[in-house]
């Protein structure tokens, strides 16, 4: 059986993984309301709700926190009616507010995890998850619960790390990974080795939650492709998830 990882780009922090027929889509239901990221665009969002390939198939919907440009409650629950995944990790913290409807799951048969710094668990046959808690990038945002998710795909591993405080987060005793996501921020403390002073043993680094073009206000992706280019490559590939839709092998 083919043991290749791929994963897709839906937009902003939304990704797809693909391994061995499982796929799991990591914060990839959203819809910004207050923040200069791209939405989902909207035949992509169209193909996901309708299950249309690459899309059909979901095992698994994974979330890291509940931030607009990671995590719809309306468009969660949508998907679910429509597609019915194997299992649900629902953001820290979404579970205890009423924009959840906390019975429905329950109702429908579909299984859900809390991710409050659980153990390992297996998401289906060959794959595992373990969410730990790290604090947001930002003070403004300390208070929002947010998570780091390290997947295990038989033997394939991968870290989402979302918009972890990478000033604070150290990663202390993970195992080695064949990829680890970060938003551009973050790879850049990790270019000049500032800010970060813990270890992310990977393979390769991928870089996403990145703006499209038309919203990049911030000029992101300039600096993003001059990071790239000083980066060290005797510390790994380097693969940028700036166009959705393109399976990138990881």
């Amino acid at each position: 059986m083919d043991e290749t990882l791929h994963g897709m780009l839906i937009a902003n922090a939304g990704i797809l993984l693909e391994y061995r027929g499982t796929k799991i889509l990591i914060d990839g239901l959203y819809q910004v309301t207050d923040n200069p990221f791209s939405d989902i665009p909207p035949d992509i969002l169209r193909r996901l709700l309708d299950g249309e390939p690459p899309y059909d198939g979901v095992d698994c919907l994974l979330f890291t926190h509940r931030h607009s440009d990671h995590f719809s409650a309306e468009l969660t629950l949508e998907y679910t009616q429509r597609r019915r995944p194997k299992i649900l990790l629902l953001p820290p913290g979404v579970w205890e507010s009423q924009s959840w409807p906390r019975d429905y799951l329950a109702e429908q048969g579909i299984p859900y995890v809390l991710p409050s710094c659980m153990d390992e668990r297996t998401l289906v046959p060959g794959v595992t998850v373990r969410s730990f808690s790290t604090r947001h990038l930002d003070k403004q945002y300390w208070e929002v619960p947010h998570s780091c998710l390290l997947l295990t795909l038989g033997e394939k591993r991968v870290l989402f790390t979302a918009d972890v405080d990478y000033t604070s987060e150290t990663f202390p005793g993970l195992p080695p990974l064949d990829a680890v996501f970060v938003n551009p921020l973050f790879f850049r403390a990790l270019r000049a080795e500032k800010f970060f002073h813990g270890i992310l043993p990977a393979k390769a680094v991928c870089v996403y939650h990145i703006p499209f073009p038309e919203d990049d206000c911030g000029q992101m992706r300039p600096t993003l492709k001059r990071d790239v280019e000083r980066w060290p490559p005797e510390r790994g590939k380097v693969i940028l998830f700036t166009e959705p839709g393109r399976w990138e092998e990881l």
